[in-house]
């Protein structure tokens, strides 16, 4: 599979999806917080697990722990 020119996409997901459960938080609305808060973890782990360059994993990862340390 072409991860390159898939993972641009995803990320463009991830950023909007995360952005959303940041706004969703910051309301304190649960039913906006919520499932982009779940969204950005699904996207996340892909990035973690399909993102071909190795010099992002430990940036990818981190931010995963990131997220979901503040999902809660």
């Amino acid at each position: 599979m072409d991860y390159e020119n898939i993972l641009p996409a995803v990320e463009r997901i991830l950023l909007m999806s995360w952005l959303l459960k940041d706004f969703g938080w910051m309301c304190t609305d649960i039913y906006l917080g919520w499932p982009f808060g779940v969204t950005a973890i699904f996207y996340h782990i892909v990035m973690v697990i399909f993102d071909p360059r190795t010099s992002f994993r430990f940036y990818n990862f981190s931010i995963l722990l990131w997220v979901i340390g503040t999902y809660g």
